[in-house]
């Protein structure tokens, strides 16, 4: 089976008759278990190997390159001019112990539901490679909700149609 017809697997190599003993990874203390367990099962069985893992790959994203709130936050903030906003706020609380909420509201034109289901795939983008505005491939906003949080919501809304 060729990659072009699975594009999400891709077959465990079979060239190389020595396998990796579990003893020689090297798992980092907060490896997912999850991603363990899985890759411990393909090097044992030469099984199917994913196009990605998970569980892995969305903590990687969490940790890519934005170093600060403020940095993360401008991710939104950009967001929202380069699709039409003309004032954007950014609110911030906290209720005694609780975790701290963000909310970056603006009047921008908002998404339709389809379109807000892309804009929140990894890779989703409804300005790809575009050389124009910030947006280009799809993973700013995820990566900047993700390194401030575990999850994150989207609300959109849209002026009904006269």
């Amino acid at each position: 089976m060729s990659m072009s017809d699975q594009p999400h697997m891709a077959e465990a190599s079979s060239d190389n008759p020595r396998s990796t003993p579990e003893e020689e990874i090297r798992w980092g203390e907060n490896a997912p278990s999850g991603g363990r367990a899985a890759l411990n099962r393909i090097l044992r069985d030469g099984s199917r190997v994913p196009m990605f893992f998970g569980q892995t790959l969305i903590r990687s994203l969490r940790d890519q390159g934005y170093n600060s709130t403020t940095a993360a936050l401008c991710e939104f903030v950009d967001n929202s001019i380069q699709w039409g906003a003309s004032e954007v706020r950014v609110y911030v609380s906290q209720f005694r112990h609780e975790p701290i909420r963000i909310l970056v509201y603006d009047n921008g034109r908002g998404m339709a539901p389809n379109v807000q289901k892309v804009a929140m795939a990894f890779g989703g983008s409804m300005a790809y490679n575009a050389r124009t505005g910030n947006s280009r491939f799809g993973l700013g906003m995820k990566t900047a909700g993700l390194s401030l949080s575990p999850s994150v919501d989207t609300f959109t809304w849209q002026e009904p149609w006269a």
